[in-house]
């Protein structure tokens, strides 16, 4: 998982960190010591934290709406599903019953579109077809990572099952047909693992409550997401979010126990505005 932003503004700025919060809290403005740079007492601050503005409606969406997709580049980006069926289905259904029961298989997808991918994309990654779309987690990793809009043809070896939802995890060959694709992400819709596996989404909102009973290194939240009502969002357990904050996302659909939610896997997934 990426490094904790917050974690890394502490070492980058010790001293600038406590001053800071001390005088907010106190009201007081301590001196600078001689040996201190210019740099230091103007250090900038980081773009990944929740802004300080007056409390607002998050409905509108950021002021630049539209020009933000995580990691993708918005001139990928396309609003309509795939066409093509390159046999995501066929792996999927391949999928045992047992959680975290394991299958081997020798199948062929075939024109798949790489979607996103993850902190090490030669592990993990995300690919969708005209009918479903399913996450890569492989235990042995690829000599070389794919990109989004890569359009691959990938001889798959074996399927896992992560507590309900299909994850690769044997890629025996990977070869890229073409690059540059067009990458499906939903702006609507019912966010649902069981119709369109992991597909992604990109919505923004409020965050409204911390929800309970979640584990496994994530934190839940409670997401009324503009236009598309009540979401699940799951997110790293180091990012901090609380009542009131506005966020967008462009994540997949996770899916865990029957649950269908938006999974944010990495920090470049969500921002706040």
């Amino acid at each position: 998982m990426r490094t904790n932003p917050w974690e890394h503004r502490m070492r980058a700025y010790p001293i600038i960190g406590v001053v800071a919060a001390l005088s907010a809290a106190t009201g007081c403005v301590p001196t600078v010591d001689e040996g201190d740079t210019a740099a230091e007492a103007t250090a900038p601050t980081q773009p990944s934290e929740p802004p300080t503005s007056p409390a607002r409606s998050c409905d509108a969406g950021p002021e630049d709406l539209g020009a933000w997709y995580g990691i993708l580049d918005p001139a990928v980006v396309e609003p309509e599903p795939l066409d093509e069926d390159a046999g995501i289905t066929a792996v999927a259904a391949e999928m045992p019953a047992e959680d975290y029961g394991y299958a081997t298989i020798d199948l062929l997808v075939d024109g798949a579109v790489v979607t996103l991918v993850g902190d090490d994309p030669t592990r993990n990654f995300w690919l969708e077809d005209g009918a479903m779309a399913i996450r890569v987690a492989l235990d042995v990793p690829l000599e070389a990572a794919p990109a989004p809009g890569d359009v691959v043809v990938v001889a798959v070896g074996s399927i896992r099952n992560v507590q309900g939802q299909p994850n690769i995890s044997r890629i025996d060959t990977l070869a890229v047909r073409a690059s540059d694709a067009g990458v499906p992400v939903r702006e609507s819709g019912v966010i649902d693992h069981t119709v369109e596996g992991a597909a992604v989404h990109h919505a923004y909102g409020t965050i409204t409550e911390r929800l309970t009973g979640c584990s496994g290194g994530v934190t839940c939240y409670a997401f009324e997401a503009a236009g598309r009502g009540t979401l699940e969002l799951r997110v790293p357990s180091g990012m901090m979010l609380v009542a009131g904050d506005c966020v967008e996302t462009v994540t997949p659909i996770g899916y865990a126990g029957g649950q269908s939610f938006l999974e944010v896997d990495l920090w470049d997934q969500l921002r706040w505005y």
